[in-house]
């Protein structure tokens, strides 16, 4: 692969993921403006000959134990191994040291690891946007309480006795799922066909049952989506959410147990912060969501300048039955939603609260030895609003076919605005803001 000559001083790297076994169903991610001060690796198990790509193509078989708990020409395995650089980036540098160290990237510089679906690339016009966001993720403990009191009202409730991760990502866009959580997401999963109802049921049985007294925890609000998110991987902290997270999604344990649930991750994702009690940031916390809306609106925004078709509060996130907003119903990245080889992009867990997913041997997959194994959460399907993979120019990010004049560059109050849609997949609407 091509790398500059200057990357092993790069603070900041983009990372994507797509993982397929039928090169035919391949979504292509795209050309896209590259900024010299950053690196971006894309992860994947075919040759980059099948790309035409900005992104430097990394082509890794893993072979060092991972043991992803669906099995290869299964539903599902391809999306379980594409998360694996999206949640796992600093032991993947780890174990395979000879993917990197010739051409001296090193994960030890990177202050910013920012994760994005390969239908989307960052837009990065020469300009401060993202060092200035790293910044933002060096938020030190002392400063926590002052980062709270500084929220609008409605963000403050749900963080009020919450520890934080380094790790800044955006609200779900549909207000019954933003506000009501995984419940009300799962129901948009049934509803579009993404999962069958008998693994939502599992799922929700399987998070009551962990959550046991505090089961009504499962409505918990600030609903967040894993279409893009960026975090500070000098954090320890946050490092060992990450990787309790991956314990309990790929269900490690001692015993070798691995039930089939879910392998959606956001609604994984937001159980596991609910469970643990923790709290991801959110661009411009003292507006609340709506407001951030009106903002755009006011600086005269318009539709294709979002790029993505602005829906009424409450309905379904996108017209095409992809409940979870994000198009693709997968999570490879790659835009298509029946895991052929794809990937798919949430995770619901499934019905084994006895599964010691985390390898502690205790019977639970968070770590922390505490017998939990919650299991994850998301049938959906992606009804998460993960936005993976979506083939439509009304994503979230800036339309690829809008002139540079009708991008919405350096947003503050949307991460996944920053971002623009340059891949191409087939034939998937969703919307976004």
């Amino acid at each position: 692969m091509v790398i500059d000559n200057d990357v092993n001083k790069k603070p900041i790297c983009f990372v994507t993921s797509l993982f397929v076994d039928n090169i035919d169903k391949l979504d292509k991610p795209g050309i896209f403006d590259r900024d010299s001060r950053y690196d971006y690796l894309l992860f994947t198990n075919l040759d980059k000959k099948y790309f035409n790509t900005s992104w430097n193509i990394i082509t890794i078989n893993f072979n060092k134990g991972e043991n992803f708990r669906i099995k290869k020409g299964n539903i599902g395995f391809n999306t379980i191994r594409s998360r694996y650089p999206k949640f796992m980036l600093w032991k993947i540098f780890k174990d395979y040291p000879k993917l990197f160290s010739a051409n001296e990237i090193n994960f030890s510089n990177y202050k910013m690891i920012v994760y994005c679906d390969s239908f989307l690339s960052p837009i990065s016009a020469n300009n401060n946007y993202w060092f200035n966001l790293a910044k933002k993720l060096e938020i030190k403990n002392e400063q926590v309480e002052q980062y709270k009191l500084n929220m609008c009202q409605e963000n403050r409730k749900f963080v009020k006795d919450k520890k934080i991760i380094r790790l800044i990502q955006d609200l779900h866009q549909n207000k019954n799922i933003r506000e009501n959580g995984i419940k009300d997401e799962l129901r948009l999963v049934v509803r579009a066909k993404k999962d069958k109802i008998e693994s939502v049921l599992n799922t929700l049985n399987l998070m009551c049952s962990i959550l046991k007294n505090n089961s009504s925890k499962i409505k918990t609000g600030r609903y967040c989506l894993n279409t893009c998110f960026a975090y500070n991987p000098r954090c320890k902290e946050t490092i060992n959410f990450m990787s309790s997270f991956w314990n309990f999604y790929n269900f490690n344990n001692k015993k070798g147990i691995k039930p089939l649930f879910t392998y959606r991750d956001q609604p994984c994702w937001n159980f596991w912060l609910i469970y643990k009690n923790k709290f991801t940031m959110i661009l411009e916390e003292q507006f609340s969501y709506n407001d951030k809306v009106k903002k755009l609106f006011e600086k005269k925004a318009t539709l294709e300048d979002l790029g993505a078709e602005v829906r009424e509060e409450g309905e379904e996130v996108s017209g095409d039955g992809d409940a979870d907003g994000d198009g693709d119903g997968d999570g490879d990245g790659d835009g298509d939603s029946d895991e052929d080889g794809d990937g798919d992009r949430d995770g619901d867990g499934d019905g084994g609260a006895d599964g010691d997913a985390d390898g502690d041997g205790d019977g639970d997959a968070d770590g922390d030895a505490d017998a939990d194994a919650d299991g994850d959460g998301g049938a959906d399907g992606d009804a998460d609003g993960d936005g993976d993979g979506d083939g439509d120019d009304g994503n979230g990010g800036a339309d690829a076919d809008d002139g540079d004049e009708n991008k919405l560059k350096n947003n503050n109050s949307f991460l996944l605005l920053n971002f623009e849609k340059t891949g191409k997949f087939k034939g998937h609407n969703i919307s976004y803001y």
